[in-house]
């Protein structure tokens, strides 16, 4: 029954949205800024697979990626764009986070010479998991979209906040490891203003949650807030305000309060999502999302808006993970590692299709500016 009534909702809301192709152009924020803000929908082929924020920094001397879509097709798209506005090489191009729609445009930059950086953990989860993503990528999408993606091997990883100076511009690096997912960090743009909060913000999008570690999400959403940000740039969804992130974390906040009392009191899987549906209903109404994506969240359904609903995880407490429990995932040792650790960058080692830690790249003392 509650998958027929999913169902349903599934296809009143895939009927109500839409995006034609091409890719869109960016938004202009000033002072160098550039934005792509992708669709509102699940990848396909009618969008290109185009459902995420991606952005560009054109710099003093070159220019600077933020994310790099979900395919070698989007990444031309996207460097033919910064082609149109500047002549300066792109310098660097930056992962916010280890997911498809972030990562996979990012083998095309190095192939014309751009380095990539990413997060440590991010690099990691990248070379275990993201060979089988990029085939389910292209078993879902067509040959035809995903053709020439590869999974990109970050040539640089650190770990700490830090400040980054590159093409004559100074960013801030803020390390929020383990709150939306292994290796999320933001981009601080002192120059401009703007924030680029990669997967820690989701602004009219329910975020995926199974990455990621509640508690210290939340927190992180606090001190990105604090930043004197005039525009913020989520993952997913129209660029905001700080207000916006705390909007954001009052959602996220609601939802692990009542998920954790439903689940608590041994509710079922039928009356659980009932009941933390209306009682987060306003975050909910606030950012527009769906009925449907609520649900979803709630009970770890993953829903295809083209196909029959399909069940993934149906355990509600797996959708609550305290810092104890991400601690208890890595170790003790891990858990000392990351009270105090230096920045750190890192050459490029050899690549391979296996994904094994030995292909990680060598950490080296990166020199602060």
């Amino acid at each position: 029954m509650l998958a027929r009534m999913i169902a349903a909702l599934a296809t009143g809301f895939a009927a109500s949205t839409g995006h034609a192709a091409p890719y869109p152009e960016p938004i202009d924020l000033g002072h160098g800024v550039h934005v792509f803000v992708g669709a509102r929908e699940e990848a396909s082929r009618e969008n290109g697979g185009h459902i995420a924020n991606q952005g560009f920094i054109v710099a003093a001397d070159g220019v600077i990626v933020i994310d790099s879509g979900l395919s070698t097709g989007f990444a031309r798209h996207m460097l033919s764009v910064i082609r149109a506005r500047t002549g300066k090489p792109v310098a660097l191009v930056i992962l916010t986070w280890p997911v498809d729609e972030a990562i996979f445009g990012a083998a095309l930059f190095q192939e014309r010479g751009a380095p990539v950086l990413a997060h440590e953990a991010a690099a990691r989860l990248i070379a275990e998991r993201c060979e089988r993503c990029l085939a389910q990528r292209r078993a879902a999408l067509g040959e035809e979209l995903m053709a020439g993606t590869r999974v990109p091997r970050p040539d640089r990883v650190f770990r700490g906040s830090q400040t980054l100076s590159v093409a004559g511009r100074r960013l801030e690096l803020i390390d929020e490891d383990g709150a939306a997912a292994p290796g999320s960090i933001a981009v601080w743009d002192p120059e401009s203003g703007v924030l680029f909060a990669g997967g820690l913000a989701s602004f009219g999008r329910i975020p995926e949650t199974g990455n990621g570690t509640l508690d210290t999400w939340i927190k992180a959403l606090g001190r990105l807030a604090a930043l004197p940000a005039r525009s913020v740039v989520p993952a997913h969804g129209a660029t905001g305000d700080p207000a916006a992130l705390g909007r954001f974390a009052a959602y996220l906040d609601a939802l692990r309060g009542r998920t954790r009392q439903a689940y608590a009191a041994g509710m079922s899987l039928l009356e659980a999502p009932r009941r933390v549906v209306r009682m987060t209903d306003q975050h909910l109404r606030e950012d527009g999302v769906s009925v449907v994506e609520a649900v979803e969240q709630v009970i770890g359904l993953r829903i295809s808006r083209a196909e029959p609903p399909v069940v993934g995880r149906m355990k509600i407490g797996l959708l609550i993970r305290t810092r104890a429990d991400a601690t208890a995932d890595q170790g003790e040792a891990q858990q000392h590692e990351a009270a105090h650790v230096p920045a750190v960058a890192a050459h490029r080692a050899p690549r391979s299709c296996n994904g094994r830690l030995k292909d990680m790249p060598s950490v080296i003392p990166l020199e602060r500016t």
